[in-house]
């Protein structure tokens, strides 16, 4: 059903990232990975997508990526806190 609501609504944030979410769940994660990306192309304010990148990233070894992802989400994090 999240595949058809992205595929529907190709501009929602929030559908591609609980999308990503599923998939990475489901042991998915070359999917999940391409949904939270398309999550961040959306809406590149979106912290949640990076933090599960992180975590995918992680369980992958590839840890300079994870780091990356992870000090994003720490920006948009705080950037959202001060507003």
């Amino acid at each position: 059903m999240l595949e058809k609501a992205v595929a529907l609504d190709g501009g929602s944030a929030e559908a591609a990232f609980q999308l990503g979410k599923t998939l990475g769940k489901l042991g998915r994660e070359a999917e999940a990975i391409k949904a939270l990306n398309q999550a961040i192309r959306d809406d590149p304010d979106y912290a949640e997508p990076h933090y599960l990148l992180s975590r995918i990233y992680l369980n992958q070894g590839r840890e300079e990526e994870a780091g990356k992802e992870m000090r994003i989400f720490q920006e948009l994090r705080q950037k959202r806190a001060k507003r």
